[in-house]
């Protein structure tokens, strides 16, 4: 039977400011031997900042899992997981017909089995942003993917500050309203 693995990213916090820090935890699931696989993150040009765009950290069973990992302004190359992320864990495996729990499902010590932080450029413009998740796998013969994506929105000056924004309307209308009662009465 061929492997069949799904990426499930999830976005910490989805609306952001300018400055801020994109935490995204990943997991897999699925069944099935893996030789060699990749994963890719894509997201626009604008959101990350060049000079230190942020850092890719994994967790397996309490060690660092990750051989090889590019992140820059373009988007991230998550190079050759360690196989252990696609193996059963030991007091998951029954008799029973299930599958049983593997370790890219797992949460340990309150680590993931990858985390990403990505640092929001304090010039990016506000709006929606969608990241794009590709993750290949296979072995010599067959080789699959599966994608996934998620939405972020940078929030722009009036959003930031809209309390400010309103407490300035409400005291600018009470302004108006009294030169008005001045003036006609």
């Amino acid at each position: 039977m061929p492997s069949k693995y799904s990426i499930i990213p999830i976005v910490l916090e989805p609306i952001l400011n300018p400055g801020d820090v994109c935490k995204i935890r990943i997991f897999f699931t699925g069944y099935g031997k893996i030789e060699k696989n990749k994963l890719f993150i894509n997201y626009h040009p604008t959101l990350v900042s060049a000079e230190n765009p942020g850092k890719v950290s994994s967790c397996i069973g309490g060690k660092q899992s990750i051989n090889e990992c590019i992140l820059d302004k373009l988007g991230a190359v998550v190079g050759q997981l360690d196989p252990t992320y696609f193996l059963p864990k030991p007091d998951t495996i029954r008799e029973e017909r299930n599958y049983p729990q593997i370790y890219g499902e797992c949460i340990f010590d309150t680590r993931y089995p990858i985390e990403i932080d990505l640092n929001i450029s304090k010039k990016c413009p506000a709006g929606d942003y969608l990241l794009n998740f590709v993750f290949t796998y296979g072995d010599e013969k067959d080789v699959f993917q599966d994608t996934n994506d998620i939405s972020i929105h940078i929030t722009s000056r009036f959003e930031r500050h809209r309390w400010l924004s309103i407490c300035l309307a409400l005291v600018g209308i009470a302004v108006g309203i009294l030169a008005l009662k001045n003036l006609y009465f």
